[in-house]
């Protein structure tokens, strides 16, 4: 079965829940439900691949850490225990996402300095920075390529922010869309992994942009007074 996962405030404070996606009917007929019970709140949920297992945020231990928790067509994994914790760190780990095969979790940390994009095992081991940019202020919005080839998030610095595309055996960086002080943001991969769409103000107004994974060639595919957000494609 396909299920939406979703964070909601339902009782008192968010957790993760989840409703059956097999029609609109179906979904109306069923009430949420909810995957995750502790009380100081868990967040941002990302399902594996094969839709067995969920990673999410919690604070449960007074610092946001990523946890991850099997998937079954009945089960209520928090309430029976079944959570395991993946990353130990002083600052913030946010934002889990998995590789495509299920093998690796990218996700966001502050544990030493700015918020930067790290790479780990799908069982919380070997977490590792993906880039070393000194001016680095903050790295967010990760998202991977359909085959797991490549990393795509944005980089902030004081000039301003460049979606950054890395290389995911060897952290090399391959692409990035930097060229003055405007806002690339939002990125998202055509299903076929050759091209970047995201949202840029560099002709003045938030508008989309596509440009080839292996080309230098940006081209502006809206063109409106008003902003323009959060592309996503489809298949």
């Amino acid at each position: 079965d396909d299920w939406l996962y979703f964070e909601a405030a339902l009782h008192g404070f968010r957790a993760i829940y989840r409703l059956p996606l097999r029609s609109a009917k179906a979904s109306a007929r069923h009430a949420p439900q909810r995957l995750t019970f502790d009380a100081e709140g868990s967040f941002e949920p990302s399902v594996r691949g094969d839709g067995r297992r969920v990673a999410f945020v919690s604070s449960r231990t007074k610092e946001a850490e990523i946890y991850a928790t099997a998937l079954t067509k009945d089960a209520l994994p928090d309430g029976g225990g079944h959570v395991q914790r993946l990353t130990w760190s002083k600052g913030d780990d946010t934002a889990p996402s998995w590789s495509p095969d299920g093998t690796s979790i990218a996700f966001i940390s502050a544990r030493k300095g700015p918020p930067r994009v790290y790479l780990m095992n799908a069982d919380g081991g070997k977490p590792r920075v993906v880039a070393h940019d000194p001016d680095t202020v903050e790295e967010r919005d990760v998202c991977w390529s359909p085959d797991g080839a490549h990393l795509a998030f944005v980089r902030k610095t004081k000039a301003g922010s460049a979606v950054v595309v890395i290389r995911t055996r060897d952290h090399k960086q391959v692409v990035t869309t930097q060229s003055g002080g405007y806002r690339d943001e939002t990125p998202a991969w055509s299903p076929d992994g050759q091209y970047l769409v995201f949202v840029s103000n560099r002709d003045g107004n938030p508008d989309l942009y596509v440009r080839p994974l292996h080309r230098d060639q940006t081209r502006r595919i809206t063109s409106h007074i008003k902003p323009d957000w959060l592309p996503r494609w489809l298949p």
